[in-house]
């Protein structure tokens, strides 16, 4: 229930946001409701500053309500304008980025909920005795202070987001914090989350390793946990899945990466138990002890697995770094497009992907332990450092490589990656350096530009 509201409020935040403070506004109607005409007895310990006459209420309610609605149009005037200066500049994701901000829509239902507040407010003043006193024209005006201190907030963020080098810098310092966050987890020291994340074509290196794993964990049984409705890969319940686990001695193998598109029914993870003569007697043991739990079969166990890896209609854009990355690529490219021709900007993302992958390959090794008890442990199997390269650095080598400021960028980029990264990503980082390298040279048509790339090249190998 938990995990399904979260995607309802990931999904609609924006409108979750501008729609609360028209609940505020609402909430603050029914208070001066309560102290102006229905319990007026609650004011008499309020100082006399606070309470207005009919008259001074009216006029103060008249001149905010439309102040409120000219700013109103104003305001989203204005998100549109720095909404078409993204899209000429950025990407389709930066633009979506600058929405779900604070301080942005947010200030849209501020000025929305102060108007339903204003003339609502009005409609009571009206019908009421011009000897009574009002409270409602004191809150009406500290209701626009507080807008005006949010409309000065968002005149700061525009500000601050119109300039390239601050959304970059905005950008990969949402994806550093990611970042450490996927390195703070606890990885795991034995070879089995490793090989039992393999493909069945990686028959060799299961049997060059056999020895290494434990006779418990080789004799555990697999099986496969499908998606339960096609779409991106959100994010995963661990404290969900560690409940319906409870008592299950296991491993649970998650093989798809957060963000990918899976399909209905496609194989997303794997659950390796002790072996029984049958699942059900599994089923029933653990019916035994967590009987609330209404689970009568080994494969409602499964299911409820499954469920709880969330599945949603977009991608998770708040704590997958690969969103952030992806974001410093397409800034990138939109930088060499010939419409844009801003290949400086390019050369930043590219230093600031290089930073990024650096931390992230300082890593031993891309699985970790999301979380675990005595019994279970949840395995996450994250991209290797060859798919890394790719994903960050192909989309950037198709459009710069005949640049060749942005050429030695990129081998200079990986150059940083290598000397940053653990030695056991060094084999694949050397193997995605010499793809580039002979991609880019091949792609020069100066002497003088080849020989600063073999520089670089001579400066990799010399480290």
């Amino acid at each position: 229930m938990i995990k399904n509201l979260k995607l309802v409020y990931e999904n609609n935040r924006n409108i979750i946001r501008i729609t609360g403070w028209t609940l505020v506004s609402l909430v603050l109607l029914f208070l001066t409701w309560l102290l102006d005409y229905k319990c007026p007895g609650f004011k008499d310990g309020l100082p006399n500053f606070l309470l207005l006459s009919s008259g001074v209420t009216s006029s103060f309610l008249s001149t905010l309500a439309g102040t409120f609605l000219t700013v109103t149009t104003f305001t989203f005037t204005t998100i549109l304008t720095v909404l078409n200066k993204y899209s000429d500049s950025f990407t389709p994701r930066i633009v979506q980025d600058f929405i779900d901000k604070p301080h942005v829509l947010s200030l849209f239902g501020v000025f929305i909920g102060g108007f339903f507040y204003t003339v609502l407010s009005l409609f009571l003043v009206e019908n009421a005795s011009s000897d009574d006193t009002f409270i409602s024209g004191t809150i009406a005006i500290f209701y626009a202070v507080i807008a005006m201190i949010s409309f000065v907030l968002f005149v700061k963020r525009v500000l601050n987001d119109i300039k390239v080098s601050n959304v970059i810098e905005n950008t990969y310092a949402h994806a550093l914090k990611l970042i450490e966050t996927e390195l703070d987890a606890e990885f795991p020291d034995d070879l089995y989350a490793e090989l039992s994340c393999e493909t069945s074509s990686d028959s060799s290196l299961k049997s060059d390793n056999s020895s290494s794993k434990s006779d418990d964990d080789s004799s555990k049984k697999e099986h496969k946990i499908f998606a339960s409705k096609s779409g991106y890969f959100y994010s995963i319940s661990s404290d969900e899945i560690i409940k319906v686990l409870d008592g299950i001695d296991s491993d649970l193998v998650i093989r798809c990466r957060i963000g990918e598109f899976l399909l209905k029914d496609e194989h997303i993870a794997s659950l390796y138990v002790e072996p029984t003569s049958k699942d059900e007697h599994i089923a029933s043991s653990y019916v035994d002890a967590n009987s609330n739990n209404d689970i009568s079969s080994f494969d409602e166990i499964l299911d409820k697995v499954s469920d709880c890896l969330l599945i949603n209609v977009r991608k998770n854009d708040t704590e997958d770094y690969h969103h952030e990355i992806t974001n410093l690529v397409e800034i990138a490219m939109k930088g060499l497009s010939p419409g844009i021709n801003d290949p400086n900007t390019a050369i930043e993302s590219v230093r600031k992907i290089g930073i990024l992958l650096g931390k992230l390959f300082s890593a031993k090794h891309f699985y970790r332990i999301l979380n675990k008890t005595e019994d279970t442990r949840i395995i996450y199997t994250g991209y290797t450092a060859k798919e890394e390269l790719h994903l960050s650095f192909n989309q950037i080598l198709y459009y710069g490589k005949n640049d060749p400021l942005v050429s030695e960028a990129i081998l200079k980029s990986i150059r940083m990656i290598y000397l940053v990264a653990g030695e056991s990503m060094h084999s694949q980082i050397r193997d995605f350096f010499d793809y580039c390298y002979d991609l880019c040279s091949s792609a020069m048509d100066n002497e003088m530009y080849k020989e600063r790339l073999e520089v670089v090249r001579d400066n990799f190998y010399n480290d």
